[in-house]
């Protein structure tokens, strides 16, 4: 697994949980889509701040996508990758994990045209982490 672009990140996301010193990879893999949704968590808490602050009709229509995105996350990929994970599906998890870093992109994507986007750097932190969930979770497979 050093080979990951994400090495580095992948240790650091797991070594922020006491539970990693005795995981199995199950274990892990829930680490890791745990780390996905508090990213995504932070995300919407983002939007909802940049949304009161009554930007133009462009970046405000961005925002509202990448609403829908993260919520997509929040409440599909996320769950579909944890009840993979308990249930012992790993591709469903893997697919939930994929579908996370395309909402991350689609979010991005969404200021195309407007201008930088305010979420870059949290938009870069849920497609990263998603990506080391699902390499992890490939180790199941």
């Amino acid at each position: 697994m050093q080979e990951h672009p994400h090495y580095r990140l992948c240790l650091a996301v797991l070594r922020r949980s006491p539970r990693s010193r005795k995981a199995d990879v199950w274990e892990l893999a829930l680490i890791a889509v745990g780390a996905v949704k508090t990213e995504a968590e932070g995300a919407m808490d983002a939007i909802k701040k940049l949304r009161k602050g009554g930007e133009g009709k462009k970046v405000a229509a961005a925002l509202k996508q990448c609403a829908e995105a993260y919520d997509a996350v929040l409440e599909g990929d996320v769950t579909q990758a944890e009840e993979g994970l308990k249930l012992g599906d790993p591709k469903f998890a893997e697919s939930g994990m994929a579908d996370a870093v395309g909402e991350a992109e689609s979010c991005e994507g969404a200021f195309a045209g407007v201008g930088k986007s305010p979420l870059s750097r949290v938009n870069r932190a849920v497609h990263d982490i998603a990506e080391v969930a699902r390499a992890i979770v490939r180790n199941l497979l």
